[in-house]
């Protein structure tokens, strides 16, 4: 409250108004009174319930007015418009599908507190799928996260005052649980049913060179869909796959992949065959020699062209994948199972997971330690030839009769023996296969 030439007015902190400087503007109103003087304690009673109504969202003064559209949902929209890391539009149609409709996509975003949150929460569990039963606790987290990095920008811009997000508890938050976590387990193939895939004779020769470049590397399929011949890279004891972008399956633009970390995965015996037949085979697919730019397997739809460059899309893949899998005898899978396959086959080999894990992920642990830890090419080499794989692709692809079994050269080696050839005398395998030592001296 302030006197100024004999009036008295009431002054507010307007905290959800865009901060100028790190601070919240400041707004007077005139005090006015319909009977008797406007004392000083009643200016001090009017400045407090002007200010409480502003608190709660219930008055604006004319200045502060907010203005139309800025609502929770258009707010919401405008910041995944801004985004650009690979799932952005699918984050986009996934929180406005539960932003439709409820009282909090309609509300003021200035007027946003963390009942409001809580109480979406709590209406997006209560609806029903396509299924016709509740969301699973995964979806319901996935839209809120959204929401939740939307809203923190929100107060970085200004725009609100605090983070409604922040003080919500921990037992009001969805969880991270499926609606069937049973189902994870089925989340990938066993060696044999991969072997099957791969050796499939009825299975076209691109399909087939893209199925092993995923089950073989762990690489996302935006990822091995951009591979290009350049990506391949000479190394001992094993080549060597750098996964540096990736493709949208959608734009067909190339990116830094979804982590934004450059990956090097050894190329496994078996995969290095397989591209050095499908090298040799490439022109009689594409109509020219292949370039070190374009990609390892390019659209169905640039086959015998002389121009090569598109990548393949999503949903073809997927098509194709059931196709392909029905026809091998196998049941259907998402093509992101193939990755999980890639993982789980490592651990199966008894491969280091410290190891492992960098070909599919950025470093594991959260110690300042791991940003130091860089194992040696040659360990690296040494745990991918832990994996033990045989099938007629290569062969296939290098012209050979179809049906015979050609097993890798390293595949006729035991793993301990072909891991001690790489890493020198002196190595003893593991207990599990996941551990060296090295003899002193």
């Amino acid at each position: 409250m302030t006197l100024r030439d004999g009036v008295r007015y009431a002054r507010g902190t307007l905290h959800r108004e865009p901060h100028v400087r790190g601070r919240a503007p400041r707004a007077e109103v005139r005090i006015t009174r319909a009977e008797g003087a406007v004392t000083a304690a009643y200016a001090l009673a009017f400045a407090r319930r002007t200010q409480a109504l502003y608190d709660a969202g219930q008055w604006s003064p004319p200045s502060a007015a907010p203005p139309p559209g800025a609502t929770v949902a258009e707010r919401v929209a405008r910041w995944c418009a801004a985004q650009s890391y690979t799932t952005a539009a699918t984050d986009a149609r996934r929180v406005a599908l539960y932003l439709e409709g409820s009282r909090l996509g309609a509300q003021q975003l200035r007027t946003v507190t963390p009942r409001d949150v809580a109480a979406w929460l709590d209406e997006v569990r209560g609806r029903r799928t396509r299924y016709d039963r509740p969301p699973a606790e995964r979806t319901v987290r996935n839209a809120y996260d959204v929401l939740r990095r939307a809203l923190s920008r929100a107060v970085f811009d200004g725009l609100l005052s605090q983070d409604p997000c922040a003080v919500i508890p921990g037992d009001v938050l969805p969880g991270a649980e499926d609606a069937h976590p049973e189902r994870r387990r089925g989340y990938r193939l066993s060696r044999l049913e991969v072997e099957q895939l791969l050796g499939d004779g009825g299975i076209e020769d691109d399909r087939a060179v893209l199925y092993a470049l995923l089950l073989l590397t762990g690489a996302r399929l935006g990822e091995a869909a951009g591979l290009r011949w350049c990506d391949m890279s000479p190394r001992e004891p094993l080549d060597a796959v750098v996964l540096a972008e990736q493709v949208d399956g959608r734009t067909g633009e190339r990116r830094a992949t979804k982590t934004r970390a450059v990956r090097e995965v050894p190329l496994h015996p078996v995969l290095s065959a397989v591209l050095t037949a499908w090298h040799t085979r490439w022109e009689s697919w594409y109509g020219r020699e292949p370039r070190p730019a374009d990609l390892v397997v390019p659209a169905r739809a640039h086959r015998a062209v002389p121009s090569v460059g598109s990548a393949r899309r999503q949903s073809a893949v997927w098509r194709d994948l059931q196709r392909d899998l029905t026809g091998a005898g196998l049941a259907a899978h998402r093509v992101h199972d193939l990755r999980h396959t890639f993982a789980s086959l490592c651990a199966d080999a008894g491969m280091a997971e410290s190891i492992a894990s960098r070909w599919t992920h950025t470093a594991a642990g959260g110690s300042a330690r791991d940003a130091y830890v860089a194992p040696s090419w040659q360990r690296q080499c040494a745990e991918m030839l832990r994996l033990e794989l045989a099938t007629t692709l290569a062969a296939r692809l290098a012209g050979e009769r179809r049906g015979e079994r050609v097993e890798a050269e390293s595949a006729k080696v035991p793993a301990a023996q072909r891991v001690g050839e790489v890493l020198g005398e002196g190595f003893e395998p593991g207990s599990h296969g996941a551990r060296r030592r090295l003899s002193a001296g």
